[in-house]
């Protein structure tokens, strides 16, 4: 509570409408406030990929793997993937062929996951922060 106050936030599904519920040592009020947020998109283009893989972009996922290569791929580097050393150096980051679709995973931001990450609970972090995580954020979930 911020100096005596607290607000509630009810989401009504899939209106785009939330509603707010003040409380400041006042009768109870009622704020609605318009919110846009495309749902169906969202659902058509997920927001978290599979363990080991990352987001490409319009709703699809791509393996993460790593290679005897020189240089990381430039979408998967600092967006919390490693990879370990192999008998003539360094392994890189690279995609994979396959390609899945991503899903709607409710823990996390109704928003595509930004491209490289595995899902959208990573938006906005650092690649240390990543590998901080222990919960979904890790992208080992």
């Amino acid at each position: 509570m911020l100096r005596g106050a607290a607000v509630v936030v009810i989401a009504v599904g899939g209106t785009g409408v939330i509603k707010m519920l003040g409380f400041l040592d006042k009768p109870q009020t009622i704020s609605e406030t318009k919110v846009t947020v495309d749902l169906d998109k969202v659902r058509n283009s997920g927001n978290k990929c599979p363990a080991s893989w990352a987001y490409i972009g319009g709703g699809n996922c791509q393996r993460v793997v790593c290679k005897e290569l020189h240089g990381n791929h430039p979408d998967l580097g600092g967006k919390g993937w490693k990879c370990g050393s192999g008998i003539t150096g360094r392994w890189v980051l690279r995609f994979g062929e396959q390609v899945v679709r991503a899903v709607t995973d409710e823990r996390c931001p109704l928003v595509e996951p930004e491209i490289g990450k595995n899902n959208s609970c990573q938006n906005g972090l650092t690649e240390k922060e990543i590998f901080a995580a222990t919960d979904i954020r890790s992208g080992r979930i």
